[in-house]
This record gives structure tokens, C-alpha cells and sequence, in this order.
């Protein structure tokens, strides 16, 4: 495969795939959950009250374990023009999250990663990995996540993966109750819609063109799991936005449109105020736009991406600094 024969693989970056997927405030990429049962019970006929947000403290930490895989393609239309390419990308890291700052709206402001083990493999290249003990660190600056490492530079498929659970949440950016949440109190079983006006904006806050309309999904109640002796809801959620443009589209695809879906599983712990225990996403984008290098033809162009990522994390003790 030759990238280079075609545009490149990197889309705008108001319209890539994150990892949480490219929405760095999906689903996929937020960090702060908690669950609370109004009733002990866990019949199917109780309701429970869930939160998708929760206060975050300083110094508390995490052991995570996560798996990320990502595929990414292009064809083109034009006869005799160029071949079709795709990219892969898998990726294991384990190592401890560490809350350093927060943040005005009670999320994570700053945050660190103590690395035990991170591999990755590009295609069919070679496995390639951090040295364990580097310490990873994502902070918000002017509301963009900078990502820093203590030794070295972040290599850019490594970054890919930090970005599926490692981003803070900007000031102003719609919460996970916004988004995912339910007002009501729900049953084992029952579904509610995804919140489309959230999710909107979300969208618009990175940088891409959404209407209210083209966001549909619901999120569900699934059960109540037990996971690492914790008593957890399990939660599903699934949608989709149509008519996805950007804002600032790049000069050799301006008429660039894609859609977006998202699948996930979040188990929540029921009765404490902790980070989700168990979380899986799937993301896929699909774009088409007419590609016009400045030395070549006008190529119309499909590309998708498509992230499949597991984490699971385990709460340690909370040193207070």
C-alpha cells in the first residue's frame, strides 16, 4: 500500500475518527461516571437513577487497561485513476491514571498516565512500544488537549489511542447527562433518546457542522452486572449524525460530508461515586467529497474509519496531594 498515491490518511480535525473516535466528548472519550440506585433491590420492576458525571478529586488513581483497533480506507472513482488503500492500527496499553487538576465544571482538567506496557503495530509493520515507566500527560490549554510526555515525543499512532480515554473535558462542553443521560428513573429494560441538542453542539464545539435534526439514538438500561465484586448498571447506547460538514474544510476537498455512529457499553458502578469499571465502543465514519490536488484531476473519493476500543479500570486508593 502507497498513501502516498492519494490524499492522506490524517481527515480535518473537526471530521477525524477519535479513537472517544474522533469526538474527543463521545461516549468513547468520557472519563467521569458514576451510577446511584434510589432502591436496593435490583427487580426488574425497581427504577434507578443513574449519572453520567461525577465530582473527580485530585490525586485519585486508576489502573487501566485498554485495547484499541482501527481501520481506515479510500477508493476512488475516477477510471485510471488511483488504487484503493488502507491503513490499521492496533494498539494495548496498561499502566495508571492519575487525576493531577480539575477543572471549574468539577471534571479533570489535567491527568497523567504511568505507563506499564504500550505496544502498537501500523499495518503489517513490525510491533513497536513506550518504555514502561514513561510518564504520559494530557492537560487542557485555550480548551484544546495537549497531550506531553516526560521523555521523548508521543508517537502520533500512540496519540490516536490516548485520545479514545484520555482527553479531558473542556469547559463548555456538554456533560455526559446532557448527552446520555436520563431525567427520569428507569427500569432494567427500558430505553431513552440519546439528547440531540448536546450532542449537537458537542459536535459544533470541535469544529464540525451539525443540525439538531440529523442526531437519532437511544441509550438503554440493560442490566445489572457484577464486575471485579462491584455491583454495576449496565448501559447501552447507540446513534447516529447525518450531514456532518466543516467548518473549515481543506482547500482540496471543500465539498467534504460524512456521518458518524456510535456504539457503546458502559458498566457503572451502582452505589459509588467511581470511574465506569468496564467501557466498549465501536465508532465508524463514512465521507465522500471530490478530491482536487493542485497537480492532478478532480477524484471523487469515499473514506471511512472505523474504532473498536475495551477498557477496563480499577480504582486504587486516592492520595491527596
Amino acid at each position: 500500500m502507497n498513501c502516498s498515491s492519494g490524499p492522506s490518511v490524517k481527515l480535518p480535525r473537526s471530521q477525524r475518527a477519535s479513537t472517544a473516535a474522533y469526538v474527543g466528548y463521545s461516549l468513547g472519550l468520557l472519563i467521569c461516571i458514576l451510577g446511584t440506585q434510589i432502591s436496593g433491590a435490583d427487580k426488574p420492576s425497581m427504577k434507578y437513577k443513574m449519572s453520567f458525571d461525577r465530582q473527580a478529586s485530585v490525586g485519585e488513581r486508576f489502573r487501566i487497561n485498554c485495547s484499541y483497533k482501527s481501520t481506515e480506507t479510500a477508493t476512488f472513482a475516477a477510471k485510471g485513476g488511483r488504487d484503493p488503500w488502507k491503513r490499521r492500527l492496533s494498539a494495548n496499553c496498561q499502566g495508571i491514571w492519575k487525576t493531577l487538576s480539575m477543572g471549574k465544571n468539577g471534571a479533570p482538567s489535567k491527568v497523567s498516565l504511568a505507563v506499564d506496557r504500550c505496544t502498537y503495530t501500523l499495518d503489517d509493520g513490525p510491533e513497536q512500544s513506550l518504555p514502561p515507566g514513561r510518564i504520559i500527560t494530557a492537560e487542557i490549554k485555550d480548551g484544546t488537549t495537549i497531550f506531553s510526555m516526560n521523555v521523548g515525543e508521543i508517537p502520533e499512532e500512540v496519540n490516536r489511542v490516548l485520545n479514545e480515554f484520555m482527553r479531558p473535558r473542556s469547559e463548555g462542553i456538554s456533560s455526559a447527562d446532557e448527552r446520555f443521560g436520563s431525567k427520569e428513573p428507569r427500569r432494567v429494560g427500558e430505553e431513552w433518546p440519546v439528547g440531540a441538542i448536546a450532542t449537537a453542539a458537542t459536535f459544533r464545539s470541535v469544529g464540525s457542522n451539525v443540525a439538531d435534526k440529523d442526531v437519532k439514538g437511544s441509550v438503554k438500561l440493560t442490566g445489572i452486572r457484577k464486575m471485579d465484586g462491584v455491583d454495576c448498571f449496565v448501559i447501552d447506547s447507540d446513534y447516529r449524525v447525518a450531514n456532518i460538514t466543516p467548518k473549515s474544510p481543506m482547500a482540496d476537498r471543500l465539498d467534504i460530508i460524512g456521518e458518524f455512529h456510535e456504539r457503546a457499553t458502559v458498566l457503572l458502578p451502582m452505589d459509588v461515586p467511581k470511574k465506569r469499571i468496564g467501557f466498549s465502543v465501536v465508532t465508524e465514519w463514512k465521507h465522500h467529497y471530490t478530491w482536487k490536488p493542485d497537480d492532478g484531476f478532480a477524484t471523487p473519493v469515499d473514506q471511512t474509519s472505523r474504532v473498536e476500543f475495551d477498557e477496563h479500570s480499577v480504582p486504587l486508593e486516592s492520595i491527596q496531594e
